[in-house]
C-alpha cells in the first residue's frame, strides 16, 4: 500500500460566553491510498497458508484469475467429481485485502488438437469463491 500524506493546518481563536479565548490548533492528514497495479493492469496475489505466512505469489487481472492458478498446483484428482475442496487464501498485494476461494483440480486428457509440446494427461482446476476478509494488522 502506498500512502501520500498531505498535510493541512490552520487555528483559530474563540470566545467562551464568560470571555475566555481558547486558541484552537487543528492539523488534518489526508491520506491517499493506492494499490499496486502494474503497466499491463495485472494485480499481485499472495498465496497465505493458515498460519498467515505467504508462500507464493500469483498474477492476474482479476483475484479469481489468481486463484485459478493457485488451483491448478493443487494435488489433481482422477476427475472433477473426486476432486478435494481445498481453501485458498490471497492476499492483494498493497492493500488489507484477503480473497477467499475454494480451489479443486484434477486430471483430463488434452485435446484432440493439442499442441505437440502438450502433454496427453493435463491439470484443470476451478474455484469458487467464499468472501473477502481484510486484515487487521
Amino acid at each position: 500500500m502506498v500512502l501520500s500524506p498531505s498535510f493541512h493546518g490552520m487555528y483559530s481563536r474563540n470566545h467562551t460566553p464568560a470571555g475566555v479565548s481558547l486558541l484552537r490548533v487543528v492539523y488534518c492528514v489526508d491520506m491517499e491510498v493506492k494499490t499496486m497495479v502494474r503497466e499491463d493492469g495485472k494485480r499481485n496475489f499472495a498465496l497465505r497458508d493458515e498460519d498467515g505466512t505467504e508462500t507464493s505469489v500469483f498474477s492476474g487481472n482479476t483475484p479469481r484469475q489468481a486463484a485459478l492458478k493457485a488451483a491448478r498446483r493443487l494435488e489433481p484428482a482422477s476427475s472433477e467429481d473426486a476432486a478435494e475442496r481445498t481453501e485458498l487464501r490471497l492476499r492483494e498485494k498493497g492493500t488489507d485485502k484477503v480473497h477467499i476461494y475454494d480451489g479443486w483440480a484434477w486430471e483430463e486428457t488434452a485435446p484432440s488438437d493439442k499442441p505437440d509440446w502438450m502433454p496427453d494427461e493435463i491439470t484443470e482446476a476451478n474455484v469458487s469463491k467464499k468472501g473477502i476478509e481484510h486484515l487487521d494488522e
